[in-house]
């Protein structure tokens, strides 16, 4: 019965630990691999196959000799906020009221 009991609680875990991912990070495992590892190790594995059309001459890439997958460092992650803080300004909206694309710079 004990073994059923802390294989639940095991289990339940990673519902009970929501919040960020890193200590004082922003962002939660999922939104990390889902905005950024997923999509950036994409495009990465296609073009380690060989795979990625160059954009002037549409001929394939040539593969890299080595290429690893990306792994989130929680300690980047704190020198970026630590960079950065007080000096992004978020908005839902990052468009003009003409539906144009608004350039950030500092």
């Amino acid at each position: 019965m004990f073994c059923f009991g802390a294989f639940a609680i095991i289990l339940l875990l990673p519902a009970l630990c929501e919040g960020a991912h890193c200590a004082n990070g922003k962002l939660e495992k999922d939104e990390i691999d889902d905005y950024v590892l997923n999509p950036v190790n994409k495009y990465r594995q296609t073009l380690a196959s060989g795979k990625q059309k160059n954009g002037y001459s549409g001929k394939n890439m040539p593969k890299p000799k080595d290429m690893t997958t990306l792994a989130w460092n929680c300690d980047l992650e704190k020198a970026a906020i630590d960079t950065l803080s007080g000096r992004c300004e978020f908005k839902d909206d990052l468009s003009d009221k003409n539906g144009r694309a608004t350039v950030f710079f500092q």
